[in-house]
């Protein structure tokens, strides 16, 4: 791990410089989000108080009587280089810059950023920023932005180019049923940059999946970023949402974070040549993190690159085979002794084939056998990569019970290959059902499309991984 930048994630102490009792400043908002949560050791810094919230105030970070691990910094661009030259004599080990008006301004910012960089860089102090967001670290219950609190804790780490996007995200994931381990919003990206993000994530115990909102990068650092994503990959899955894709988005990039966004498939050929994904949604995003964090570890067999649909619904079946083949994937018409063995199982008014309807007809307990006793055959004959399960739900309660229990009891234990679930009804008819399924790391989603989405994912970064791995060891 990069040790240098545990200190943003696992500090001992957080010092906030500009801490403020207005609750609509941006000091007021990050020094309630630290306190909100955070257990280890709070200093506030503002000469014009002596107390806020209980807590003492200092007028200097150099007033403070014990060392000070991160320093977060929310004052006028103006008084940022001194309040960094006194962070560097009480040896702070790193620094969260809030503070705008630096390179994103023009020149005259341009000169203040580097100034302020250099003297961090001087004392060995690492920065994040100016211009930032901020971070949350979950795993410490540190929230050192001017957004949201926490909610859920999770497996995934957010890294983010935008400060909007970084807050938004963390709200939309935390609807989503997603969980965080680390939200980083770099700003300017004076000193520390996604390349070393991404390699600290990679050792960080608390992460096992990575999203990374990505407008440009300077010359120089794309080739660093293309080896952490290289080194990362085999470990931890990888999805890039890209914007900057037309010219006006690209000259957007340029004037929000002073990114060059560059040609958007050199971007994108470069990044999935080392194996990560590239996405082009926010909810692409989600789908893929959705999946990617509940099954990163399932396996297939590439030699297939086919996946089978089982459905009660004959038409949410076919849609999700003409989703399955517009993203590149083959859904097989099974061999005709499966077929035989599926005919058996299900009514005779059933389709067999791939996609399979098992029809909506049926007993509780004829339901039950129809999803688990069929996809038994597919399983033991081994003729795909990967499973969509997709209930049309809309039925008793009691026929959707036995369904959930036949994936949870009969279908996801006897498998190994990525599978996901397509819930086709109201949200408030079968939330709890849902998350049921999810507790056993299988992801349902809304629509047939979006679940073959997220199967893309987890086969795709079966075969990544195989090819990371290989490449890793041909290379030692």
């Amino acid at each position: 791990m990069q040790s240098d930048l545990k200190y943003f994630f696992y500090p001992s102490s957080v010092a906030i410089i500009g801490a403020s009792e207005d609750p609509l400043k941006i000091g007021g908002l990050v020094f309630r989000n630290v306190i909100s949560g955070y257990k280890g050791k709070v200093f506030p810094i503002n000469p014009k108080h002596n107390m806020l919230n209980g807590y003492k105030v200092y007028r200097s970070i150099l007033d403070v009587p014990d060392e000070v691990d991160l320093a977060i910094v929310v004052i006028p661009a103006a008084g940022v280089l001194s309040a960094i030259e006194e962070a560097c004599k009480k040896k702070v080990k790193a620094s969260i810059i809030i503070t705008s008006g630096f390179a994103e301004t023009g020149e005259q910012g341009r000169k203040l950023q580097e100034q302020v960089i250099t003297r961090a860089k001087s004392c060995g102090m690492r920065v994040i920023g100016p211009n930032s967001f901020g971070i949350v670290s979950t795993a410490v219950d540190l929230n050192a932005t001017f957004g949201v609190g926490i909610r859920r804790k999770g497996s995934t780490a957010f890294i983010s180019q935008s400060g909007a996007i970084a807050d938004g995200t963390f709200d939309w994931f935390q609807d989503e049923g997603i969980g965080f381990s680390i939200l980083v919003n770099l700003g300017n990206r004076g000193d520390v940059n996604e390349a070393e993000i991404i390699r600290f994530l990679k050792e960080d115990e608390t992460t096992n999946t990575i999203g990374i909102y990505l407008e440009g990068l300077p010359n120089g650092l794309g080739r660093e970023f293309l080896k952490a994503v290289e080194e990362t990959i085999s470990e931890k899955p990888i999805v890039v949402l890209k914007s900057g894709r037309s010219s006006s988005g690209a000259r957007g990039a340029m004037s929000h974070t002073g990114s060059l966004a560059g040609s958007y498939n050199i971007y994108k050929t470069a990044i999935q040549q080392h194996h990560a994904f590239v996405v082009e949604s926010m909810q692409d995003l989600i789908d893929y993190i959705r999946a990617l964090s509940m099954q990163k570890n399932r396996t297939t067999n590439s030699e297939i690159r086919g996946i089978g649909i089982l459905s009660n619904s004959g038409g949410l079946g076919i849609l999700a085979a003409d989703e399955a083949e517009k993203v590149g994937f083959n859904v097989p018409m099974l061999p005709q002794n499966v077929i035989d063995e599926i005919r058996k199982i299900i009514p005779p008014y059933g389709a067999p084939y791939n996609p399979i309807d098992v029809t909506a007809q049926g007993t509780p307990k004829q339901q039950y056998e129809f999803y688990s006793k069929t996809f038994k055959v597919l399983e033991e004959h081994n003729v795909v990569d990967g499973y969509v399960v997709i209930i049309e739900g809309s039925f008793p309660r009691e026929t959707v019970e036995a369904i959930t229990d036949a994936i949870i009891n009969e279908i996801v234990p006897i498998t190994k290959k990525p599978i996901v679930v397509n819930w086709y009804a109201a949200k408030s008819i079968i939330e709890d059902l849902a998350k049921k399924i999810e507790n056993e790391k299988v992801p349902v989603y809304p629509t047939p499309e979006r679940a073959i989405h997220g199967l893309q994912a987890l086969i795709n970064y079966s075969l990544a991984r195989k090819k990371a791995q290989i490449k890793a060891l041909i290379s030692q």
